[in-house]
């Protein structure tokens, strides 16, 4: 006798809850979703499209709710969904992710209390979910806008002809790679934001009409396919919820499924570690700690990548070799006592692309977003790559 509110933001997510209430034995179930008005209004549970909710149209009428339950919740704190927040001040709130951080790493505050119902290495052991399987670059290789092979190459080399996911940037980008495998014969399709059969290219993809479906920004949350077995990385995600999501589209488990296959042509591994393991997560806006480079390894043999510990790769069993250490090298720096001046913290300066506007702190010139420039770890400042001032003196 409880009014509930299922509120999600993927028109996906709407139908697949919808057929998992049924499942249930839930049928008495209402659906709002752009004009779409189905079921009863006076409905004990009532499933909605987020962004319906939060239109002109709906803010004066939207469905009484003793519990909202928010799908895909770490887009909550977004203030376009304040009014809906506010329409049921009383209500009992849960809110469901996988992955319970934000990109501006913003704090999930709609929230109490954060329960880990089960974590990626738990739910594997328990079959829940297929073991994920990361083949990547080297570390340190690949500079800003590369990737190591391409998508086609990556597929032919290592997917087995299974059915794969290709995440992509742009849409010119997907284009062309739809283009590439058409070319030597695998069937691709895109999907994106503007895509209107979305849905159809979707339900084709999973009768395995079919092999590659490629991808840009309408995929990595609420798709759910358990057949697809591939995931080919061809972008890199800075934030590890974006990586989570990409790797989760594969970790269904599934019949003759064996394990979920990543291939991250961006080395976005040796960013964000493998997606099973351990995390520490937390609703202050710092969900997810950061990897400790020195915990993962990579197998000189198969390529496969996996935290630090076994002596033997844990995908083809070769041993995993241990450089014999070395002694250390003198510097030829004398000691000092208490009294001598405090050490300077190391600085270290990197050459990066600026992401947004400042001023050079040689020159004082304005620097803008997607120049070349020296940024201080330290002192936190940048300065041109090569700055006039820096020259003449």
């Amino acid at each position: 006798n409880t009014r509930t509110l299922f509120v999600a933001d993927r028109n996906t997510l709407l139908d697949q809850t919808v057929a998992k209430l049924a499942a249930a034995g839930v049928h008495d179930v209402r659906v709002i979703q752009a004009d779409r008005d189905d079921g009863p209004p006076d409905s004990r549970v009532t499933v909605a499209s987020a962004q319906t909710l939060r239109t002109q149209g709906w803010r004066d009428r939207l469905p009484e709710a003793d519990l909202v339950i928010w799908d895909e919740c770490h887009g909550v704190v977004a203030r376009t969904y304040d009014a809906v927040l506010q329409r049921h001040p009383r209500a009992r709130r849960l809110g469901l992710t996988a992955t319970p951080t934000r990109g501006d790493n913003a704090p999930l505050s709609a929230f109490d209390d954060l329960v880990v119902g089960a974590t990626i290495a738990e739910l594997t052991a328990l079959g829940h979910l297929a073991p994920p399987h990361v083949l990547r670059p080297p570390a340190g290789v690949l500079r800003d806008g590369q990737i190591a092979i391409d998508p086609v190459a990556a597929y032919q080399r290592h997917a087995n002809g299974q059915r794969a996911a290709v995440f992509c940037l742009t849409v010119a980008q997907a284009q062309q790679y739809a283009a590439d495998f058409a070319s030597v014969r695998i069937p691709a399709e895109v999907v994106t934001a503007a895509t209107k059969d979305r849905a159809g290219i979707i339900a084709r993809f999973a009768a395995d009409r079919f092999r590659v479906l490629i991808s840009v920004g309408c995929l990595t949350q609420g798709w759910d396919d358990p057949g697809c077995a591939v995931a080919i990385i061809a972008r890199k995600p800075e934030h590890i919820g974006l990586w989570l999501q990409m790797c989760g589209r594969v970790l269904r488990p599934y019949p003759g499924k064996r394990e979920g296959l990543i291939l991250d042509l961006c080395g976005a591994f040796w960013l964000h570690g493998p997606p099973d393991r351990p995390i520490e997560y937390s609703l202050n806006g710092k969900a997810i700690s950061s990897v400790v480079k020195d915990s993962l390894t990579q197998c000189s043999t198969c390529g496969s990548g996996f935290l630090a510990g076994p002596r033997a790769c844990p995908y083809c069993a070769a041993e995993i070799q241990v450089r014999a250490g070395q002694l250390p090298r003198v510097a030829g720096v004398e000691l000092v006592g208490d009294h001598a001046e405090p050490a300077l913290r190391r600085e270290y300066v990197v050459a990066m692309t600026s992401k947004r506007g400042g001023h050079c702190a040689t020159c004082s010139a304005a620097i803008r977003s997607g120049d070349e420039i020296w940024w201080s770890t330290v002192a936190r400042i940048a300065r041109h790559r090569n700055c006039a001032a820096r020259k003449a003196a």
